[in-house]
């Protein structure tokens, strides 16, 4: 599913910071392998 979102600067910045923090307290953690441009973050299961 993909989202086009109209943010500014500021506000893609703070959603990116909050979804990496629920991200992380959920017990996911960041995976950058095969980056796209149109991918804020994708994560991985902490193993």
């Amino acid at each position: 599913v993909r989202y086009i979102l109209d943010l500014s600067k500021e506000q893609e910045v703070g959603f990116a910071e909050k979804v990496a923090a629920m991200a992380l307290e959920a017990g996911f953690e960041p995976w950058n392998q095969g980056r796209s441009d149109d991918v804020h973050a994708v994560f991985k299961l902490k193993m």
